[in-house]
């Protein structure tokens, strides 16, 4: 059992709840253009431990520790089941999340997501991420918000953000996602599950082909003119195929 920690969190709207999960370092304000999908659900924006306005047990920060954190937060929210959107390496929390916890878990969507890192441009990336966690965290919060920003606020806000973390606890993220996998327990998946990938972020397109063998109930889009980051570059269609996915697969909640 961990150990029960304090999470920021915020939820927007009534309806049918889903959950958004970031990446190492970002924190929930990476989601700040999906807040208009409060407008029709209920959304539930979060930083993981260590990270923001969240607490931190100085722990090691594990997948699954982070999935446990999840299902307490969802209890003690009186949230039922929802949907687990995790983008990126947060993708990985959502797939260990519903593997752990299905009764919890409503359907999934990963952005950008991946069961493993064994590519060779991916874990170079992963490898990068944790040198600069540890070596030189400011640099890593200007790219990281350089390169999620649409206009010139989201960058300030963004970095403030990111700079606000626990060093150990990013590192830790990159580190534990580089070694974690789960592509031998996809089958145990029974809830639905959406794959959303920009259609020239092409070094993670070879894993959708692991989705197709392994789940059961999927489905894929690809958002045109998108690389990696689309929660704040291609907000629109990315919250369109959320929607799409969520009234399709959503009855008598």
């Amino acid at each position: 059992m961990t150990k029960i920690i304090n999470h920021y969190i915020e939820i927007l709207g009534t309806g049918v709840p889903i959950v958004f999960i970031h990446p190492p370092g970002m924190g929930h304000v990476v989601f700040k253009y999906q807040k208009e999908l409060a407008n029709k659900y209920q959304v539930i924006l979060y930083d993981l431990q260590g990270h923001g306005k969240s607490d931190y047990s100085g722990d090691p920060l594990t997948i699954p520790t982070l999935s446990e954190n999840l299902s307490h937060l969802l209890e003690q929210c009186k949230i039922e089941k929802a949907y687990i959107c995790g983008y990126s390496n947060g993708g990985f929390v959502a797939q260990d999340f519903a593997i752990r916890y299905p009764n919890q878990t409503l359907g999934i969507i990963l952005c950008g997501g991946f069961s493993e890192v064994t590519t060779l441009l991916l874990k170079k990336q992963f490898e990068v991420g944790i040198w600069l966690a540890k070596n030189n965290l400011s640099l890593l919060a200007s790219l990281l918000s350089f390169s999620h920003k649409v206009v010139k606020e989201d960058l300030y806000e963004m970095k403030e953000y990111f700079l606000m973390n626990n060093q150990k606890a990013i590192a830790d993220l990159y580190t534990n996602g580089l070694q974690y996998s789960c592509t031998n327990k996809l089958e145990y998946i029974k809830a639905p599950m959406l794959l959303i990938y920009g259609n020239k972020d092409y070094y993670i397109h070879s894993y959708q082909k692991i989705y197709q063998e392994k789940v059961p109930n999927l489905k894929t889009v690809y958002i045109n003119n998108a690389f990696h980051q689309i929660p704040t570059k291609k907000a629109i269609p990315f919250n369109h195929a959320i929607d799409h996915f969520l009234k399709e697969n959503t009855q008598d909640f």
